[in-house]
């Protein structure tokens, strides 16, 4: 057996959200075993039967045990392929939600810098998942997620497929950034592009945090149009963006991006997408801002996002050498571009270069993430 299908994979990322109620993992097994009897959620999907349930933990201050993950024999168990599924955001307590804006790094599985949040939700089953695993002696595991769910499926083949040399497959649907240059450069070196599917729609909110210097696996990358000109939390939802655009064998065309590291290439793409909050609009700006700050070698600076990365590149561009040279002009004009996109065309037109302080620079931030971040927590909302 090969890849899941597009709508294999879907229907098992939206189906494993039944069992956050589990009380144990025999509980989440039990709950899935009825869901394959009674054909809904997992069981939509032929040819799966529950090996395992997984108990994760989330939550900031208070702490949360809740269904997080489901192992399932793929075929027959004697194929010895596993797909480990994982469930993305439960908003009803907000635990999961305060782990994915618990922003920081932590030594990953696969010993690169991940998102400490991220992280720390998959150490709270991982024992658990590497029992099942080594009792299993699978030859092949997919990993499948939605949301968080996305990150740590990431992780967890990050680890089977950097630390243990196992042959991987990795399946995420609107997933957030989950770690630095480093888990990109490891996944590329051990999961071939054949084996990665990485669905997002450029309306989505979620995969478009949390920002810099945290990335994404580029390979195998696949966003869909699903009808929303500007960010939207409906972008984000399973039942209403992403299993509608899977095919019910193979998968959607991979996009080929396009390989630039000029900013201008990016700035004239965004400067040609018109409409407040553009999807567009925001995706170019984001391309934009990795090559410039490529250009300055801001890229994976210190151990945080945000403010440490502004500074940065306030203290570059404030270089009057840097400020007079084209990358500086490239920051200047994304900053313009940002500004009309939030819908600040005036303020965009009275700027002069001088002003790109490191205050300034975060409040432009601010203008062009709060509306991400809002609808990032409208959309987990939704789930």
């Amino acid at each position: 057996m090969t890849l899941l299908s597009g709508k294999e994979a879907a229907k098992l990322a939206e189906g494993v959200y039944n069992i956050y109620s589990a009380r144990d993992g025999g509980d989440a097994a039990t709950i899935a075993e009825r869901n394959i009897e009674q054909g809904i959620g997992v069981g939509e999907v032929e040819a799966v039967a529950p090996r395992a349930g997984l108990m994760g933990e989330s939550g900031a201050f208070v702490k949360e045990r809740t269904g997080f993950g489901l192992v399932l024999d793929r075929g027959l168990a004697s194929n010895r392929e596993l797909i480990v599924v994982t469930r993305g955001t439960i908003f009803t307590s907000g635990s999961d939600w305060l782990s994915n804006i618990n922003i920081g790094f932590d030594k990953g599985p696969d010993g690169s810098l991940v998102h400490a949040g991220f992280n720390r939700v998959y150490r709270s089953y991982a024992d658990e998942l590497r029992e099942v695993i080594r009792r299993a002696r699978p030859q092949k595991i997919h990993f499948v997620g939605h949301s968080l769910g996305g990150a740590l499926a990431t992780l967890g083949a990050s680890e089977f497929a950097v630390r243990h040399r196992l042959p991987c497959y990795l399946y995420t649907f609107g997933a957030p950034r989950v770690g630095s240059l480093g888990l990109t450069s490891n996944l590329r070196s051990f999961l071939p592009e054949t084996n990665i599917r990485r669905v997002y729609s450029l309306s989505d909110p979620v995969p478009m945090i949390p920002l810099l210097p945290f990335t994404h696996l580029g390979l195998g990358s696949t966003g869909i149009n699903a009808g929303f000109n500007s960010i939207s939390s409906s972008a984000h939802s399973m039942a209403g963006c992403y299993v509608p655009n899977m095919p019910q064998s193979g998968w959607p065309p991979q996009i080929a991006l396009p390989n630039r590291s000029d900013p201008e290439y990016w700035l004239d793409m965004a400067a040609r997408s018109t409409g407040l909050f553009s999807s567009m609009g925001y995706y170019f700006l984001g391309k934009a801002l990795e090559t410039i700050m490529g250009a300055l070698n801001v890229i994976g600076i210190g151990l945080g996002v945000g403010v440490t990365v502004l500074d940065r590149l306030a203290t570059a561009v404030q270089n009057s050498a840097i400020l007079a040279s084209r990358v500086g002009q490239s920051v200047f004009r994304w900053v313009k571009i940002a500004l009309r996109l939030v819908g600040r065309a005036a303020m965009a037109g009275m700027i002069a270069a001088g002003d790109l302080t490191s205050r300034f620079l975060q409040f432009v931030f601010g203008l062009l993430m709060n509306p991400v971040l809002t609808a990032a927590r409208a959309a987990v909302g939704r789930l």
